[in-house]
C-alpha cells in the first residue's frame, strides 16, 4: 500500500487588533419641566477633557445669552444638574459642551472657554422647557390719593417675604420710600400702603423688595434689596391724583406778601387770599398763579392794608382765558365733595415764635433754625443750658422781620452743652448791634420767654 505523502502545516496568521477610538464629545438633554429651583438635567455628557456644560435662552432658535453652567470632568456622565438663572429662561433651551481653556474651574466664556466643535460643528443639543417658575411681579393702577394716604397695590407675587414699597419720582428715577406693607410668599392681592400724602409725587413707583434681613424690619439697601428679574427691578410706575390742599403756618403780615409752606393743585390754577368777616371770605387781598402738582414757598402779594386777625386761603381753577385770574366772574374755587369751598385759614396776628429741632453741629460750628417768625427785627440767640435753664450765650445772629428759614448761627464749640436753647431778642438799640445787657432784650409770649431747645446729636457732648 502506497503510503500517503505528508501534508504541510499551515502557517498561522497574523491578526491586527485595531487600536480603540476615544468616545465622541456629546451632550443631549430631553424636553422636562423646570420650577423655583431652576435646575436642568442633562442626560448624558461625554467630555474628552474637563469642560463645562452650558445651557443657553432661545434667541430666533438659535442660542442667545448663557443663563446657567456646570463643570464636568473627563469621560461619560449622566444626569449632570446645572443651575439657571430661572427668570432668564425660554420655552426652548439649548446646551452646548464648552472647553475649559482659561483659569481651571472658572467660567469664563466668552472672554475664554470657547465652545467644543466636532467637525466644524458645536457639540450642543436643543430641548423643550416646561417652564413651572413663579415670576415675581408687581401691579398698580393709577388711583386717587385721599387724605388717608392710602395707595392700594392690586397684585404682588413674591419668591419669599418681602416688602411693597412706595416710593416717589425723582426726575424718572426711584426717590425716597414713603411707606411699605410687607408681603409673604406667593400671591397677594389688594395691598394696602400708607404714606404721608402730602409728601407724594404725581409719579409713584410701587417697588418689590425681599425682606433679607430681621424679619418684620424694613431695612432697604442695608439687608432688604430690590427683587429683580433678568437683572430689571420688579416695579411698576403709577399716577396719583392729589387731593387739593393748603400747608401755610401763622405768620404776621409784616409786609406786602405772604407765603404758603405747600400748595398742590391737579390742574393748573390759582391761589388767593382773602380777608376774615365773621369766619368766611371777605375781601380779595392777592393772588398767584400755580402750576400743577405741586407747589412749594409761593409767594402771594397781597395788600396788606386790608388784612385781618384772621386770613382764607382759596384754591381757583383756570377754566376761563388762561392766565388770567377771572374771580367772581370765571375761574371759581375748587370745592369738597358735598360742594363746599375749600377753605385753608391761618392766623396773622400770631406774633413771634421759633422752631428748633435736635442736630448736629455743622461742619463750620453752625447751628441750623428751622424757623424763625417774628414781627419786627430781631436777633436769633443760641445759650448753653446750665441747669435746664439757659445759662451763657454762645452766638447770636440778626434776621428782618417776617418768615425765615433755615437760619445758620455760628457758635462757640467750647462752650456748646448737649441741650442748647434758641432765645429770641428784639432789636430794639443801634440796628444791627446785638445790645443783650442794654435794649436788646428777649421777646416774650404771655410774659414767657420766647424759646425753644434742641439737643446737639453726634459729639461727645450726647451718649
Amino acid at each position: 500500500t502506497a503510503t500517503a505523502r505528508p501534508t504541510a502545516t499551515p502557517r498561522p496568521t497574523a491578526t491586527v487588533t485595531p487600536t480603540p477610538k476615544p468616545p465622541q464629545p456629546q451632550v443631549d438633554a430631553v424636553d422636562q419641566a423646570v420650577d423655583d429651583d431652576g435646575e436642568i438635567v442633562s442626560r448624558n455628557v461625554v467630555a474628552p477633557e474637563g469642560g463645562w456644560v452650558v445651557v443657553y435662552a432661545d434667541d430666533e432658535g438659535a442660542p442667545g445669552e448663557p443663563v446657567g453652567h456646570a463643570a464636568v470632568g473627563e469621560g461619560e456622565q449622566s444626569d449632570v444638574v446645572v443651575a439657571v438663572d430661572p427668570f432668564r429662561l425660554t420655552p426652548t433651551l439649548h446646551v452646548r459642551l464648552h472647553q475649559d481653556t482659561g483659569e481651571i474651574g472658572t467660567f469664563e466664556f466668552p472672554e475664554a472657554d470657547e465652545a467644543l466643535e466636532l467637525e466644524g460643528e458645536a457639540v450642543a443639543d436643543t430641548f423643550e422647557a416646561d417652564l413651572q417658575v413663579t415670576i415675581p411681579v408687581i401691579s398698580v393702577a393709577d388711583q386717587a390719593l385721599g387724605t388717608d394716604g392710602q395707595v392700594v397695590v392690586d397684585g404682588v407675587t413674591s419668591l419669599g417675604p418681602g416688602w411693597v414699597a412706595i416710593h416717589t419720582d425723582n426726575g424718572g428715577e426711584l426717590g425716597p420710600a414713603l411707606g411699605q406693607s410687607s408681603v409673604p410668599a406667593g400671591e397677594s392681592s389688594n395691598v394696602v400702603v400708607r404714606l404721608p400724602w402730602r409728601s407724594a409725587t404725581r409719579e409713584l413707583y410701587a417697588v418689590l423688595w425681599q425682606d433679607g434681613g430681621e424679619a418684620g424690619i424694613f431695612e432697604p439697601g442695608q439687608f432688604d434689596e430690590q427683587v429683580a428679574v433678568n437683572e430689571q427691578p420688579v416695579q411698576a410706575a403709577f399716577a396719583v391724583e392729589l387731593p387739593p390742599d393748603v400747608y401755610v403756618i401763622n405768620q404776621p403780615v409784616v409786609t406786602d406778601e405772604i407765603v404758603v409752606e405747600q400748595a398742590f393743585i391737579n390742574e393748573p390754577g390759582w391761589i388767593a387770599v382773602y380777608s376774615n368777616f365773621e369766619g368766611f371770605t371777605d375781601r380779595l387781598l392777592g393772588y398767584t398763579a400755580l402750576e400743577a402738582g405741586s407747589n412749594e414757598l409761593v409767594q402771594i402779594p397781597i395788600a396788606p392794608q386790608f388784612s385781618t386777625n384772621v386770613l382764607h386761603i382759596l384754591l381757583h381753577e383756570d377754566g376761563g382765558v388762561e392766565g388770567e385770574f377771572e374771580y367772581p366772574a370765571g375761574d371759581p374755587p375748587l370745592r369738597d365733595e358735598e360742594g363746599r369751598p375749600l377753605i385753608f385759614s391761618f392766623q396773622a396776628d400770631s406774633g413771634n415764635y421759633v422752631v428748633t429741632e435736635d442736630q448736629a453741629l455743622g461742619e463750620e460750628d453752625t447751628v441750623r433754625v428751622p424757623l424763625v417768625v417774628a414781627d419786627l427785627a430781631a436777633w436769633v440767640v443760641v445759650y448753653a443750658d446750665a441747669d435746664g435753664a439757659p445759662g451763657d450765650i454762645i452766638g447770636q445772629t440778626f434776621v428782618e422781620r417776617g418768615v425765615q428759614r433755615d437760619v445758620e448761627i455760628d457758635i462757640d464749640p467750647d462752650a456748646a452743652t448737649e441741650t442748647l436753647y434758641v432765645v429770641l431778642h428784639r432789636d430794639a438799640g443801634v440796628l444791627g448791634e446785638f445790645e443783650p445787657t442794654g435794649p436788646d432784650d428777649i421777646l416774650q409770649r404771655e410774659r414767657e420767654p420766647i424759646q425753644a431747645p434742641f439737643r446737639v446729636l453726634g459729639s461727645d457732648l450726647t451718649d
